[in-house]
């Protein structure tokens, strides 16, 4: 997952000035949201 993290934060920051990765940089930072939520949901509750 680290890995995954880091192309993330690389293709956040390159869309900063290449027009192009502006959507892909959207349609990640989805994905982290929605996998985020999944793995948070798994946790057995105390």
């Amino acid at each position: 997952m680290r890995e995954a993290t880091q192309v993330y934060d690389y293709v956040k920051t390159a869309a900063k000035t290449t027009p192009g990765l502006k959507p892909v940089a959207d349609q990640l930072a989805e994905r982290f949201r929605k996998a985020g939520i999944r793995k948070k949901s798994d946790e057995p509750e105390e």
